[in-house]
Order: structure tokens, then sequence, then C-alpha cells
């Protein structure tokens, strides 16, 4: 059963990975290029800007009003250098059930500016990742549809070039001069041997001979690897195992008490596990994650990570979706940090010499 799993993944992500470098001849206007590996390199600039948000995907008030906020920004300013950055749970309840799903258009090419292509990242929402209940409800309305294929539908849509959509695959890296954009599937990561390999390989290769200008590295994807929000480490929230699909319970993985553990709690232990792999001292490349940029928290966030203090975080989670309470632990009141149970966006700016955030809140 075991071999079967991976044999299956493999050939999955082969296929993806001989669409993805021939992503050019879909999208030709595209600023970059597609390269092996599913690795988006950008045209070569001194300044790059992406507007991220997330947990936006329900066609409400509040989402059409971040969304016009965006559009206005976005629409200011020059076009070639700058992008859109969705962090997952892109269409409420359960995802899109086809790749030409009508949510395309209502919740996306109709609501946010089709100047600028729009990056995207998977939420559980997308693969229908949620409570047992209403997972299983929405499961009921759509027989025939799998976790997997409503989570690889996001992909498709990238290939059939109607709109600025733009998920080549459900983890990739956007390379520019100065920084590394990782954009992984916090969904899976845990349990996905292959998308950690290759994050670990990717990582390598983007950041060896950087000794003279080091690379910013900055992780984005759905769920913090340190959560304020009511998923808190205090509050007992164990919802680590609506995240097994039947295909990852077949893959090697560290045993964990399931009854104990949020999703976040795991993917904190992942990165502490990576970061203190022996292949960095080996080959010299020192491994940090300046950045992790997440929604899955109902709000607009940023602080550092207790178990990792070089790294800041950011939450993106007011898209659209109704606000979370925020609870701040002890350990990051001593620390710079801020939050805020509000809708909004981040801008980020790269330049060759910084990285620069600066969120933009719905009410100012």
């Amino acid at each position: 059963m075991r071999g079967d799993a991976i044999r299956e993944f493999h050939k999955k992500q082969q296929f993806y990975r001989d669409l993805f470098i021939r992503t050019n001849e879909y999208h030709p206007t595209f600023p970059g290029t597609f390269e092996n590996y599913f690795t988006i390199r950008l045209n070569p600039k001194a300044l790059y800007q992406f507007y991220i948000t997330g947990c936006q995907g329900n066609l409400n008030r509040k989402q059409r009003s971040v969304a016009g906020l965006l559009n206005t920004s976005i629409n200011i300013q020059p076009t070639v250098n700058t992008f859109g950055l969705f962090l997952g749970d892109n269409f409420y309840p359960a995802g899109v059930t086809d790749k030409n799903d009508d949510k395309f258009r209502s919740q996306f090419s109709a609501m946010y500016s089709q100047n600028i292509f729009w990056f995207a990242a998977l939420g559980n929402h997308d693969w229908n990742m949620q409570h047992w209940f209403n997972a299983a409800w929405q499961a009921r309305k759509n027989p025939g549809i799998s976790q997997l294929q409503r989570a690889m539908f996001q992909v498709d849509h990238t290939y059939l070039q109607k709109d600025k959509w733009m998920m080549p695959f459900h983890y990739y890296v956007i390379v520019t001069p100065s920084a590394n954009l990782f954009i992984l599937d916090s969904n899976t990561f845990y349990w996905d041997v292959l998308q950690q390999d290759w994050f670990i390989h990717r990582y390598e290769a983007l950041n060896k001979d950087c000794d003279l200008h080091p690379k910013k590295n900055i992780i984005a994807m759905h769920h913090p690897l340190q959560t304020i929000g009511k998923r808190h480490t205090d509050a007992g929230h164990n919802d680590a195992k609506q995240y097994i699909l039947p295909q990852y319970a077949a893959l090697p993985r560290i045993p964990v008490n399931f009854s104990e553990c949020s999703l976040n709690q795991l993917l904190l232990e992942k990165f502490k596990e990576i970061r203190k792999m022996d292949c960095w001292k080996i080959k010299k490349i020192p491994f940090q994650i300046d950045h992790v940029v997440s929604a899955h928290d109902h709000f607009l966030a940023h602080y550092y990570l207790t178990d990792l203090p070089e790294t800041q975080q950011l939450v993106v989670g007011g898209g659209g979706g109704s606000l979370q309470d925020i609870h701040v632990e002890p350990e990051l009141q001593s620390k710079p940090w801020k939050s805020e149970k509000i809708h909004g966006y981040l801008h980020l700016k790269i330049t060759p010499e910084k990285c620069k955030f600066k969120f933009s809140k719905l009410e100012s």
C-alpha cells in the first residue's frame, strides 16, 4: 500500500511538472519564465510588489470591499512588476468542483483587477479539510469529487488561459534577484515527503553561492507556524486529524497524538526539524526563513515566532471571512508584535536592499 501511494504521488507530480515548464506557452505575456522543479523566475527589476490577502472567498460584502481597496491601490501603480497573492480559502465553503467552475468568474475575475497576475496558495477549505460534519456534508453534495480533485481543479484552471489566475502547482517558488518566495501547501506539507524534499532541495539550490549577497527567504502558505488566534497552544485545539488524506495515510510520518495537536504545531515542529538537518552545516548554507506570510486566522497581525526567533510571522486573514478573536500568548508580549481584528491586505515591496511590508486596513 505504501509503495502504491508513493508511486501515485510521483506520477501526479511528473504530470504537472511537464505542464509547468510549458506555462510560458499558456501565458505568453507573463513577465518571467517557468523553469524546472516548479520554479518561476521573474524578469530582473529593481522593485517587485505583491498585494496579499487570504480567507477571502465567500462573495460577501467584506470581500467586495477589500477587493475594491486592493483594486484602487493596484490600478494607480505600474503593473509590469506588480502581482497579487492569495493565501488560501480562495473559495468557501469547499473549494471548486470543476476547473471551469463559475466561482472563478464571480469570486475572482469579476472582483479583482485583471491588470496583474494573481498567484495563489491552497487553504483548508479549498481541499474541503474542515470539521468532519461540514466536510461530509460538502462531500455528499458532490459525491464523485475527491478532496484531491477539488484542490487540483484550482491548479488546472491556470492552464485554461481564461484570466490572470496563477496556481501552476499546489507548491512552487517565485525567484527574484534578492528574495525567494516559497508558495507552500501547508494543508499537506507535514505528510507530503515529496513536497518536503522539493522545498529542501530548492532552498539549497537558490541560496548556495550567496555569501556576499544573502537572499531573503519568504514562505507564503495558508497556516501560520504559530497562531495567536482561536487555535493557539493553550486552546486545546486538535484539528490535525482533519488534514489526513487517504493517500497520505500510507506515507512515512512522525507518530503524534492527534487528540492533542493542531496543524500549526505540527508545521512548526517540521520546520524546526528541517532547520536542524546536517546538510546545512555540511554544505555551509545557513537555513533561515525571514518571513512567513499566512492567513487562516481571520485578522491582521505580525509577531516573531517563539521557537524560531529570527522569523517574523505575518497574518493576513482579513480578506473577507468573518473576523475571529485574537488570543495573544504571554511569551509574545515581550517582543515586537501588533494585531488587529479587522479586514484588509498586506503590501510587500522587494528591493535589492530589503523586503518592506505594509498593512492596509479596510476602515482606514
